[in-house]
Order: C-alpha cells, then structure tokens, then sequence
C-alpha cells in the first residue's frame, strides 16, 4: 500500500505551508523570482564598489528584510573580491539570510576560493542550519572540490538523518546533496543515491516498531520531490537510469572495480 497521501490533501497542505511562508517571509516570498538565476556576469570596476557596499551593508543588517534587500544588488553579477564579504554572510545571525548566502555562492564562487567549507560546514553557526550547508554544496561541486574522508562523512550523516527523520520541508538538503554529487561525479555517493530510487512504503503496518502513518507520509513527500535529483546524480556516476535500488545495487557489485561499492 503506498504511504501517498489523497491529492486533496496534498494540495491543501501545500496552500498552508504557502500562507506560512508568506506571514514569515513576505519580502522574500515576493521576490523569489528574482532569486532564480541562470547564469551570472563579471562586474566590471565601475560596478564593484556598490557590490562591495551592498555586501557589507546586508552583513551589518540585524532584519533580514533588511541585508535581503541589499543583497538585491548582486543580481546578475559576481566578482573575485566579493569571496570575504560572502563567505562571511554564510554565519549572518539570521538564518534566511545565510542561506541567501549560500545561493548566491553556487553561480558566484571562484575555484581560487579556499575558505568555503569552513566558513560553511566548519562554522558552530550553521551547525543546526543544516539548509545552509547543504546549499553550499552546490557552489563547490560546481567548482570541483573533491571532498576528503571526514567532509564526505560530514555530507553523509546529514542525508541520512534527513532520510531518517524526514520533513517535506528538508527535501532541498536532498536535492542539493544530489546536486553535488552529480557535478563532482563522486561514485562514494553512488549506494545513498541508489537506496532513494525506490519509493517509500510501509510493508508492516501492523509492526509495532514500524513508524507511525506520519512518518511515512513525511517520507514520501521527502522521496517524491527528490526523485529527478537522485536519478540524474546516479546516472552522472554510473551512467545508467535505474527503474529500482536492486537494479542499482546489482549494478554497484557488479562495478566494484571501477571503484563503485555498496
């Protein structure tokens, strides 16, 4: 029996979450749009003191409205000499404005750029703001950064908690995560990724030690909304489009030699 919840349901919950954001967020909210971005310029001399500006600004900034609203300026654009006043906006007090840090990271971090996994991941800040950590990913995969042992491991118990104790607002850590893993092409992830392909239901529901109905609606959703991430990570490892985790798993043992593991 699938754990997916009535499709009225669903849409009701989702108008809810939507009025959430909108009371704790609205500037935010109105402006997602001009968050969303493809691609990114040079700033050129003459525009770099206003960024330098606005990046210091959104730092001193105690609202976030506020040091959003500045941050504003950097649209569209990037520079070498922004690294300082980002990477310091990833410990911002306000979490919403950390995380804006974070996404204006992925299309504006140079590969010159040495510090961002410990003003991210190695920051006492950020360690119950796991989004933020997550986000970064997406700045140094696209940069190439192979993590090491105890960063991987780091990545690790995040995705495993956030499959273990699953939140539909959490799926972006996944999806994120999947996000490095596709553009560093990290065949360390390969057996996480490939546990996700399955969808999540409940074969006991009668077991006592099985989680609540609850749990396995929140999993679903945190599956559901993941799935296109997880399958286009595992297909940059592997090359292949798996229908199941056993089809993957099968796949994984058969390739050990090409440094794949299960």
């Amino acid at each position: 029996m699938s754990a997916r919840p009535p499709h009225r349901l669903v849409r009701t919950c989702s108008l809810i979450a939507l009025v959430l954001v909108a009371l704790a967020f609205p500037s935010r909210l109105a402006a997602e749009g001009e968050y969303l971005e493809t691609e990114v310029s040079e700033a050129s001399a003459e525009q770099l003191p206003a960024l330098l500006a606005a990046v210091e600004e959104a730092g001193k900034a105690r609202k976030a409205d506020e040091a959003l609203r500045a941050l504003q300026a950097l649209r569209g654009l990037k520079h070498l000499q922004l690294e300082k006043g980002l990477l310091r906006l990833l410990k911002h007090a306000q979490p919403v404005v950390a995380l804006r840090a974070a996404e204006l990271l992925e299309l504006r971090a140079y590969p010159a750029w040495k510090g961002l996994w410990a003003a991210s991941w190695g920051q006492a800040a950020n360690d119950k703001r796991p989004a933020v950590r997550a986000k970064v990913l997406r700045a140094l995969g696209r940069m190439g950064v192979v993590l090491d042992k105890k960063q991987y491991d780091e990545v690790e118990k995040q995705w495993r908690w956030t499959v273990g104790n699953p939140a539909r607002t959490n799926v972006g850590q996944l999806v994120d995560i999947a996000f490095y893993a596709e553009q560093a092409k990290d065949k360390r992830f390969a057996r996480w990724l490939a546990e996700n392909i399955d969808e999540p239901v409940s074969t006991n529901p009668s077991d006592p030690n099985s989680p609540p109905a609850s749990w396995w609606e929140e999993r679903w959703h945190l599956w559901n909304e993941s799935k296109a991430a997880t399958h286009a990570a595992i297909k940059a490892l592997t090359g292949q489009d798996f229908p199941s985790t056993a089809a993957a798993r099968e796949w994984i043992e058969a390739n050990r030699k090409q440094g794949f593991a299960w």
